[in-house]
């Protein structure tokens, strides 16, 4: 069959929601079968299996790094990073502090990060690091940001994150918290 043919079936498979957990888990699991079919069919069903990465925890954010260290051609298929979870605020596992230090540079084509959603647990708010705002700057290109069930130690916090995020078009707060008002930056 032509290569053309086999990208229609590999793209048939694939099932584009964003949302939907158990048609997620399927097309991840079919994808993976696909990529191993032939070396014809790995970059295809690479492409979509990356296109959105699903980081959970600390340990799942490492691991995609390493993973992305071992093959680095796996970065460029990456456009959307969902980061969610009960443990936001559990400073060892932490994802979205985490996440500007760790994947700095590392994914060109990220646009979206569709939702980052947290529960209170340990800590009143989130840890963010003194570094994280201009690691942010690696960030630039993000064009869609949503984030709920979160409480920044500001909101001068919350304001430096999106005026560091300078590509922005879309933003969705949703149950968004603060501990204190703090200083609001010149932005």
């Amino acid at each position: 069959l032509p290569l053309e043919v086999c990208e229609s079936v590999i793209d048939r498979v694939h099932h584009p929601s964003l949302f939907d957990h158990h048609a997620t888990m399927y097309s991840c699991a079919a994808l993976s079968q696909c990529s191993l079919v032939c070396r014809a069919w790995r970059p295809r069903a690479q492409k979509l299996l990356f296109y959105a990465v699903e980081l959970r925890t600390a340990y799942l954010l490492y691991a995609f790094v390493e993973l992305l260290d071992e093959s680095p051609g796996i970065a460029t298929y990456v456009h959307v990073v969902l980061i969610h979870g009960s443990t936001h605020y559990t400073p060892g596992d932490s994802v979205f502090p985490l996440f500007p230090t760790v994947l700095a540079g590392k994914l060109p084509n990220l646009q979206e990060i569709p939702r980052v959603l947290g529960r209170k647990f340990t800590l009143p708010h989130l840890p963010l690091y003194p570094w994280f705002y201009t690691l942010l700057d690696e960030l630039r290109h993000l064009t869609v940001l949503r984030l709920g069930v979160l409480t920044f130690p500001s909101f001068g916090d919350f304001a430096r994150i999106l005026h560091r995020l300078t590509g922005l078009q879309s933003l969705v707060c949703d149950a968004l918290d603060w501990s204190n008002l703090g200083l609001v930056p010149l932005c």
